[in-house]
């Protein structure tokens, strides 16, 4: 027998059938139907001409499917069209290489939005070597930047002497080993812990943190769980690039989020476990019955959680995130820049990836969103 076409509908069918030709059969198969196309593409992934998962949803719960089960997935398709249509509009007018957003319930874990652009229908021929196919998400490793003071300073004051108004000496770069640490946007004077959050300092956040020490820092961010695999069910993600060696020159440049790379999932997962205060919080694509059973273990105190707040919140009324302050809401938020390495190893400032964190209401967190745009 020769295979002549696959996957035709029952009306073509029908009217090749009229036609009369001697020796074609008709072989009916199952399929599945993916109505939401490219929409949920990352998401609900799709199956192979066997009937078996092999990316997304699908993948992760294909024993389940198979057996003939329902699962039920934590998706949100309302907010999943209004994060897409926004990103497509994004990515056209920046000529972005690819964009990402995750938004999540805190309080469950569920995920109610992941996107990830480039992205395609899984009713159609998958070709896997193409860029629409990965899941930029939970796979695409990135140096943050500056969302990363949120974490660096919530170890300072959680496990130091370090306060909001503690003072440190941002009037000059600094020089660690062979690195140079310098400021975006120049302050050049004497800047408190609030200040250097809310100006965004990397010379600050380079100071608290060779102030706190290397060991604590590492210890916070392994808590965080910044330097292990994402815990999300989806089985497409990857490890973070750990710096070998973390000396003086690492503990300053890791604190505003270069030197370490990692998923936007993970950024995602360790922000949620700071502002839920759970240590035991992990992300799922799959629908959560009973949100009050959750077991909490606290990772700061309810202070320190305060303060992170407070500051996620002023830094959008006279920080750098004031474009997502908006009337009626209560928004908290961290803009980030990290600039990418060329072939020869080198930081290129023309390469960059950007990014929004934000929390919200932040007064009693419910939700977290990331946005990233790389190049």
């Amino acid at each position: 027998e020769v295979i002549i076409s696959r996957n035709i509908t029952a009306p073509l069918a029908k009217k090749i059938n009229n036609i009369g030709i001697p020796g074609i059969e008709f072989i009916p198969v199952k399929k599945r139907f993916y109505p939401h196309k490219e929409l949920t593409s990352h998401y609900v992934g799709h199956v192979n001409l066997e009937m078996n998962g092999v990316f997304g949803a699908e993948r992760s719960f294909n024993k389940l499917l198979k057996n003939g089960e329902n699962v039920n997935l934590a998706i949100d398709i309302r907010i999943q069209y209004a994060v897409r249509n926004e990103l497509k509009k994004a990515i056209e007018k920046y000529k972005a290489k690819s964009a990402t957003s995750i938004i999540i319930d805190i309080n469950s874990g569920e995920i109610l939005s992941l996107v990830s652009i480039p992205d395609f229908n899984p009713n159609l021929s998958i070709d896997s070597n193409s860029d629409s196919y990965r899941n930029t998400a939970t796979l695409n490793l990135y140096e943050m930047g500056s969302t990363f003071k949120i974490f660096s300073i919530a170890a300072a004051i959680e496990k130091s002497e370090i306060n909001l108004e503690t003072k440190f000496d941002a009037s000059k770069p600094i020089k660690i080993s062979n690195h140079l640490i310098k400021d975006y946007h120049p302050q050049n004077r004497i800047l408190s812990t609030k200040e250097i959050f809310l100006k965004s300092s990397n010379i600050g956040s380079s100071l608290i943190a060779l102030k706190l020490g290397n060991i604590e820092l590492k210890k916070f961010y392994k808590e965080l769980g910044l330097l292990s695999l994402s815990k999300i069910n989806l089985l497409e993600k990857t490890k973070p690039i750990i710096p070998k060696k973390w000396g003086e020159a690492e503990t300053a440049t890791l604190s505003f989020g270069h030197g370490l790379s990692i998923s936007p999932i993970q950024m995602v997962e360790a922000a949620s476990i700071l502002f839920i205060n759970n240590k035991t919080f992990v992300p799922t694509i799959k629908k959560v019955k009973n949100v009050n059973e959750i077991n909490k273990t606290k990772i700061i105190s309810k202070k320190t959680n305060n303060i992170l707040k407070s500051l996620m919140y002023e830094n959008t009324i006279e920080g750098t995130a004031q474009r997502a302050k908006i009337k009626g809401y209560y928004i908290g938020g961290k803009t980030a820049t990290g600039e990418k390495v060329n072939d020869k190893g080198l930081y290129d400032k023309t390469k960059l990836v950007s990014s929004f964190l934000s929390v919200f209401p932040i007064n009693e967190p419910k939700y977290i969103s990331l946005v990233l745009f790389d190049e």
